[in-house]
């Protein structure tokens, strides 16, 4: 009966060894598991950061070209409307001179190359202007040189 109960005790000891071997291989899973899963949480972490970057510089990239192209665009159609504008003063302001050349050639006859040279340089429409209602006035070319030389004089003031 002893080496029965010898036996039964062998067996109920390793049975219990196997159950706390077990447990503890559990156990070291369960922990490795956990440090397996911190692992590849900050792989994944470290992984995601870097493609967030790398899709972030590419963005920048778009970000970049996009912008340069609309600035582009932006400056042309600035330069556009400033051509236009100064080209647009710039006709008015030779058809202006061009006019008053012309009526106080057919007024007064041939210009001095002065007189002609003078109405040529000038660029400002507004003035041009006034320059034809004076002439249209004037009773002679030398009183409308005199006009003239009135205007250059208030300019230097």
């Amino acid at each position: 009966m002893l080496e029965e109960r010898a036996a039964q005790w062998k067996e109920e000891y390793i049975r219990q060894g196997i159950l706390i071997g077990e447990a503890r291989g559990e156990a070291m899973l369960e922990e490795r598991a956990a440090q397996w899963k911190e692992e590849y949480i900050r792989q994944g972490i470290l992984i995601g950061e870097a493609r967030g970057e790398a899709m972030l510089e590419e963005r920048a990239a778009q970000w970049k070209d996009e912008y340069t192209r609309q600035g582009i665009l932006i400056g042309e159609a600035r330069g556009e409307a400033r051509g236009r504008t100064e080209g647009e003063a710039w006709g008015e302001a030779r058809g202006l001179g061009l006019a008053l050349r012309d009526f106080l050639e057919v007024r007064f006859g041939r210009l001095p190359v002065s007189v002609a040279s003078r109405i040529a340089a000038l660029s400002d429409a507004a003035v041009l202007r006034k320059l034809t209602l004076s002439a249209y006035r004037a009773e002679s070319l030398q009183a409308f040189v005199d006009q003239l030389q009135k205007n250059d004089a208030q300019k230097m003031q």
